[in-house]
């Protein structure tokens, strides 16, 4: 059935059910799976697909079902007032209001971008408790044993997830979407929204909704000026193949480091377990598998693959809901230790899901601390590679659209990889060792190095102090001017006062100029 208003005297017979969350969380595909039929746009995308908010109809028990699907918060392809402007067109599809705000959710993945659309909601809507539902997508198979137990345990594992749901909402349901034709999970959530529209005697107002929104706008435009964007031009790697390949062909060195990076919950300790799987020791090796806990301290392991001695690091995850990434990165630098003299390779692990600003934040965060001499050393590998297959995909695919992975992938040395954590065929490491082995003999076995850390850390409090030095010399500047020539004066003695101090602050470059730099350096 076609999208549509529809009319007020048939309000009684009307369930009408809101999509709300950030993107790529399962909203659309949640939405097919309650009307039971294909109606809005699903498929595997680094990039958002909900572009407008659409509503789709179904008749079901005497009833009819409208659900409207939204743009996901957090969204890859629209600026903060494009938005907006889409998610408030939504109040004319759904009016006089929604009887339920299903609150979607992915299950098993709370990380910082949750906690924050978590916040965003409870801000903007303060009143809306007894018309919310969370749905959890990703649920466990159906037949699991002890599927509900596990269900909830990942639930209660996240403070802040368990305080959400016994405080803003009346109840929560989980959806396996891959699970579609299972009708059971379809009808248990209808009933939670029929006794919760029964209790409550009637919808959620327009009037609020709308409100909500003006709410909702001045939040994301707040965070939206706090937040970096990397320039979006397609860039490749800051030293190109022709300039770093050697004439004389190099064997693979004795012994590889490997660190791996990335947002918590991605399957970075899940890339380790696979290659030590495929150590020539495994049955040594299968005692030390790690566990999938979060990890919280560098963990270093080495094994035998072939003629090499692979060395891999795993590192805790960025992008954590209760941790700092501040307090986060000062575990990671460890990771050089564990890796003396210098890791080969930074392998940038990243889940098939969409590349939204809490991605790119996290890449900018290893790129300030480590220097952008460290994407001479860096790769993109993409974990659940049976996503793709399931889909009918290349990797190619799923990465076009988005600039800003477009963008890092350019600029990562190694290119992109694809991994299946659950396929134990030792082909897949040997694959992905050679791919790295190829970026080494590309960088002539160069490696990163303390010395290109300590320089980055130069760099950085250069740029601190030119910008501390701006400030007082404005602050400086434009004080005696005020004095000297009145509110005009002021004007001109702040800018020249900014230019002056930054000049100052500026002047520690020329001593980095002596620095003779290199970004790739061999030992």
């Amino acid at each position: 059935m076609a999208s549509k208003l529809l009319p007020p005297e048939s309000e009684e017979s009307v369930v009408r059910i809101l999509l709300w969350g950030r993107t790529g969380v399962g909203k659309s595909e949640s939405g097919n799976t309650i009307l039971r039929r294909p109606c809005f746009k699903t498929e595997l995308s680094g990039s958002s697909l909900t572009e407008k908010c659409e509503m789709m109809t179904k008749e079901f028990n005497g009833k009819t079902l409208a659900v409207v699907d939204t743009p996901g918060l957090f969204h890859t392809c629209k600026n903060h007032q494009e938005l907006m402007k889409a998610i408030l067109k939504c109040t004319t599809l759904i009016a006089p209001g929604p009887h339920v705000l299903l609150l979607v959710l992915k299950l098993g993945t709370f990380r910082k971008d949750d906690k924050d659309m978590l916040d965003h909601f409870q801000k903007v809507f303060p009143d809306a408790k007894r018309h919310t539902i969370v749905l959890f997508t990703h649920g466990e198979p159906r037949g699991e044993d002890g599927k509900d137990e596990k269900e909830k345990g990942k639930i209660e594992q996240h403070d802040a997830l368990k305080k959400f749901i016994n405080e803003s909402c009346v109840a929560y349901h989980v959806f396996n979407n891959r699970e579609a034709e299972d009708e059971s999970q379809v009808t248990g959530l209808l009933e939670k929204i029929d006794n919760m529209i029964l209790k409550n005697g009637g919808h959620y107002k327009n009037e609020l909704f709308e409100g909500a929104m003006k709410a909702l706008d001045e939040i994301m435009q707040r965070a939206e000026n706090k937040t970096f964007h990397s320039d979006k031009t397609l860039k490749m790697s800051y030293l190109s193949k022709k300039e770093v390949t050697s004439e004389v062909p190099l064997l693979p060195a004795e012994q590889l480091r490997i660190v791996l990076v990335g947002m918590v919950q991605v399957g970075k300790t899940s890339v380790m377990n696979t290659i030590l799987r495929c150590s020539e020791d495994r049955e040594t090796h299968a005692d030390r598998k790690h566990t999938h806990t979060q990890t919280k301290e560098c963990q270093r392991e080495e094994v035998k693959i072939g003629q090499q001695t692979v060395v891999v690091v795993d590192t805790p995850g960025l992008c954590h809901a209760e941790i700092d990434d501040e307090d986060v990165m000062k575990e990671i630098k460890k990771c050089l230790s564990h890796t003396e003299p210098g890791p080969h390779v930074f392998l940038f692990v990243l889940g098939m899901e969409r590349y939204t600003e809490y991605a790119q934040g996290m890449v900018e965060n290893i790129k300030k601390t480590f220097g952008k001499g460290v994407l001479c050393h860096s790769m993109a590998l993409f974990t659940h590679g049976d996503e793709l297959n399931r889909q009918e995909q290349t990797i190619e695919q799923f990465i076009k659209g988005n600039s800003y992975l477009e963008s890092f992938v350019k600029e990562c040395k190694g290119g992109c990889h694809v991994i299946e954590n659950t396929d134990e065929s030792p082909s897949q490491v040997t694959n992905l060792l050679e791919k790295i082995n190829s970026m080494v003999k590309e960088n002539e076995g160069k490696y990163y190095t303390t010395e290109m850390y300590k320089e980055a850390e130069v760099r950085k409090k250069i740029s601190l102090s030119v910008a501390a030095s701006s400030l007082a010399g404005a602050a400086l500047g434009g004080g005696l001017s005020y004095f000297a020539g009145g509110a005009l004066g002021a004007t001109a003695g702040t800018t020249g006062g900014a230019v002056v101090g930054g000049a100052m602050g500026a002047a520690g470059i020329v001593a980095m100029e002596r620095i003779k730099h290199k970004r790739c350096v061999m030992q």
